[in-house]
């Protein structure tokens, strides 16, 4: 199941990138840079109104692994499916309501453009608003599916919206509107059919209980504790994460917002490859957790911590090298190429750190000691805060994109710190140098060698794709070879080969 749902997720991630990535640079070509910029600046709303969750939906996940591993009778988890479903309705229509009220302070304090009158502005944030609603509301369903572990069935309809997403706004402001207003709407009707095929899925799926699910205060109060705490660990976890984004809005115009926004979605890449990695293992860990198996919870942390090095570590130092390289081949837009690379060799070393830094956090909650993630968000955030005083004057926003990587990777180490010390014991070489350090020299070797060569010929851009390629498969293997927990797998996968032929 663990392997069946690992694969979907990643399968799952790949397509949904492929889509975000194909049509950025048209986006782009046809509403403008500043038109991404409001992109950025809709992304950065999300993520803010995560708070707002209450720690409700990575409890509801939670809860639904427990249910999957017979720990919660089909009434009670119905019961409060329907409750958070009530609380996170009421929650949505706030969200809708307040940018709604708030939308003029926002089109005025957040934006600086040459392009957007403050009304255009203004109006573009109130359908934000709307679809952060609709967005924050199918999150619950979104971890209620991956809770029960049928993430086959929902990679499937994630892709599915996914392209209609993608492709459909593409059609919308080709030919009927080419405004960021009509790419906004189009969103907003794609994500409401998302949160209403999700809702009907999940209904479909859950056993039925001994009556009709309700409302229950009691269901609610059997994870205050848990949902309080993930919700402060949220709020310090999206400050650290956005609070670069926050600052440098009001501080540069829209333009370098844009470039700043397309750096960041760029290195964004890396979760997309992390994320599933950790949404198919979490529920599992959950359930390891309930049976106190301290083996296979070991078995599974060195096994998924050396994946998500290997998966990630290749495209990290392939980007933060030819970063140039990468933006022009992707964008064909040389000043948008010079704009950005910059940024983004810093952002992705930093975004490298916080995805690897995932699989100790999560191991952590998923073990309810919700209280070391508390103590190493909360350091990162003041050392990030006093970093951000100090950088961004003298160095502006390359200083910022620096500060946020060395707070990453300053959180990486006190968690991984936490767990050598607390859960698995007397196995930092483990952590440190297998799980991590090892996996990252293989992955690096082949790309400096690679770049020494690169700098010699002047490619098409037919052969630099393949030039990719080739780099991207050699520094994988590499990562592979010095895996201690995926190097017998390879070579066993060879053997078989040599034999069948």
């Amino acid at each position: 199941m663990l392997k069946k749902n690992i694969t979907a997720n990643l399968l799952g991630q790949i397509w949904s990138a492929v889509m975000k990535f194909a049509f950025i640079p048209l986006y782009i070509d046809i509403l403008g840079i500043q038109s991404y910029g409001l992109i950025g600046i809709f992304t950065l709303l999300q993520a803010w109104f995560i708070v707002l969750d209450f720690g409700l939906s990575p409890s509801i996940s939670r809860q639904m692994s427990l249910f999957n591993s017979g720990g919660i009778s089909n009434t009670s988890i119905r019961d409060l499916l329907r409750s958070i479903e009530i609380v996170a309705l009421m929650i949505a229509i706030l969200i809708a309501i307040g940018v709604f009220l708030g939308a003029d302070w926002l089109a005025k304090t957040l934006v600086k453009s040459s392009e957007f009158s403050s009304d255009e502005v203004k109006n573009a944030f109130i359908i934000m608003g709307i679809i952060s609603a609709l967005r924050f509301y199918e999150g619950i369903y979104h971890n209620v599916i991956i809770g029960l572990e049928k993430q086959v069935l929902f990679n499937f309809i994630n892709g599915l919206i996914h392209t209609l997403r993608s492709v459909g706004a593409l059609v919308v402001i080709t030919w009927l509107d080419s405004t960021i207003i009509a790419f906004f709407i189009w969103q907003g009707v794609c994500s409401f059919l998302q949160t209403i095929i999700l809702m009907l899925v999940i209904y479909k799926i859950l056993p039925v209980g001994n009556r009709g699910a309700r409302f229950s205060i009691k269901s609610l109060q059997t994870i205050r504790m848990f949902a309080g705490g993930v919700l402060v660990i949220t709020i310090l976890s999206l400050i650290v994460a956005q609070v670069d984004k926050l600052v440098i809005a009001s501080y540069i115009n829209l333009g370098e917002y844009g470039y700043y926004t397309l750096a960041a979605t760029i290195a964004s890449a890396l979760t997309m490859i992390s994320a599933p990695i950790i949404q198919a293992v979490y529920p599992r860990l959950i359930g390891l957790v309930a049976i106190s198996d301290k083996d296979g919870l070991r078995s599974v942390y060195h096994l998924t911590s050396q994946l998500i090095t290997i998966a990630t570590s290749s495209i990290t130092f392939i980007i933060a090298i030819f970063s140039s390289d990468i933006v022009y081949l992707w964008t064909n837009n040389y000043n948008t190429s010079q704009e950005t690379a910059p940024i983004l060799t810093i952002m992705i070393i930093g975004s490298f750190f916080s995805v690897l830094n995932q699989l100790p956090q999560s191991f952590q909650v998923a073990h309810n000691y919700l209280f070391i993630p508390l103590i190493t968000n909360s350091l990162s955030l003041v050392i990030l805060i006093l970093m951000i005083i100090l950088a961004l004057p003298n160095y502006g926003v390359l200083g910022v994109a620096g500060a946020v990587a060395v707070t990453m990777a300053l959180a990486l180490f006190m968690s991984t710190w936490q767990i050598s010390r607390k859960m698995i014991k007397n196995k930092k070489i483990n952590i440190y140098l297998y799980d991590t350090i090892l996996p990252m020299i293989g992955a690096l070797i082949p790309v400096v060698l690679a770049f020494k060569f690169y700098s010699n010929y002047n490619l098409s851009r037919i052969e630099q794709v393949i030039f990719f390629s080739l780099l991207l498969f050699t520094s994988f293997l590499c990562s592979v070879i010095m895996a201690t927990e995926f190097r017998p797998i390879l070579f066993q996968q060879v053997k078989k080969l040599m034999n069948y032929k």
